[in-house]
């Protein structure tokens, strides 16, 4: 039979996060409660507040111990209905939230030099229990903004929270800029991490290629006459050369396109998925590797070609690599 009987609880409303303890007496009635306020789901997760929860637990056996005239060795135990929290506390290595872990190892070794028995029980969450069920209530009205603790958020979540305001920030740049026009066209979901994956595993010239192909800034007919290296954006077939005449118009090139059909299949249908792009939205999940090999057979044909090759006349500058 335990002198102190604590329980600790965790919950979050409208993106916030609390903690809350409550004490019962011997006939299961509250003898002291506690609630903290933790802070936005965004920085914190369910699982540390629950840890938080624990830790002021033991504070409360503390604080209510000291409050008896005897001296005598005193029980507690402090139930949670978080398994992992628990099993958190046995074995605090490479776990979320492992500095609150350590306070509460230090915590509860200062108990045990205080004469204090302390054990952590598990208890089942909404099972009628009076100490669960009341600070299943109390931990609802702490989930508040504003924070009531000393630790500080959780830095795989702060991460986490930077990561995503800087993409935020690169996609609303993204949206808002006038460039790229032919990039969006071609893949309408960027700016997209997958895309990194693309280009990192290629080597350079052909990373470069695959850039000239994507943006359609390339020795094309139609963008270099915007520098003033052709008279005229006309293919040798009297077409307007653009990328994607090159990779399924061009009559001159039926021969090596052959190859191409052959290993791309489906996604010779269409411009964006030869390049890597996606139209499935953010929800989509592509096939990267299919997407992989798809890009390697379009640069195959690419080169084959010999339409991305510098064509600038002599004597003027050269400000790609040729490749």
């Amino acid at each position: 039979m335990s002198d102190i009987v604590v329980y600790s609880d965790a919950s979050g409303r409208e993106s916030r996060l609390g903690a809350a303890v409550v004490a019962l007496d011997d006939n299961r009635q509250v003898v002291e409660s506690k609630q903290f306020q933790v802070g936005a789901m965004d920085r914190w997760s369910v699982h540390v507040v629950e840890l938080i929860g624990i830790f002021y637990a033991i504070s409360m056996v503390f604080m209510l111990a000291h409050q008896g005239l005897t001296n005598r060795q005193k029980q507690a135990t402090i139930l949670c209905d978080s398994r992992s929290a628990l099993h958190a506390t046995q074995n605090p290595r490479n776990k979320s939230g492992q500095r609150i872990v350590h306070a509460i190892l230090q915590a509860a070794t200062e108990a045990q030099a205080a004469g204090i028995v302390l054990r952590l029980q598990w208890v089942p969450g909404h099972c009628d229990n009076p100490g669960n069920d009341a600070a299943d209530r109390l931990v609802k009205d702490a989930a508040y903004p504003g924070k009531t603790h000393p630790f500080r958020p959780l830095l795989s979540r702060e991460s986490a929270r930077l990561r995503g305001n800087i993409l935020d920030q690169w996609e609303q740049e993204w949206r808002s800029s006038n460039k790229g026009g032919h990039l969006r066209k071609i893949d309408s979901t960027l700016p997209a991490n997958y895309t990194r994956r693309l280009y990192g595993s290629l080597p350079r010239n052909r990373a470069y290629l695959l850039t000239q192909l994507r943006t359609s800034h390339n020795w094309l007919s139609t963008y270099a006459k915007t520098f003033g290296f052709r008279d005229n954006d006309k293919c040798v077939c009297g077409a307007q050369e653009t990328v994607s005449h090159v990779l399924v118009d061009c009559p001159e090139l039926r021969g090596i396109r052959r190859k191409l059909r052959s290993e791309v299949g489906d996604a010779f249908g269409s411009v964006s998925s030869l390049l890597g792009g996606s139209t499935d939205g953010k929800k989509g999940k592509p096939d990267t590797v299919a997407r992989a090999r798809t890009v390697q057979a379009v640069l195959d044909f690419a080169e084959a070609s010999q339409r991305f090759w510098s064509r600038a006349p002599r004597g003027q500058p050269n400000i790609g690599n040729g490749n």
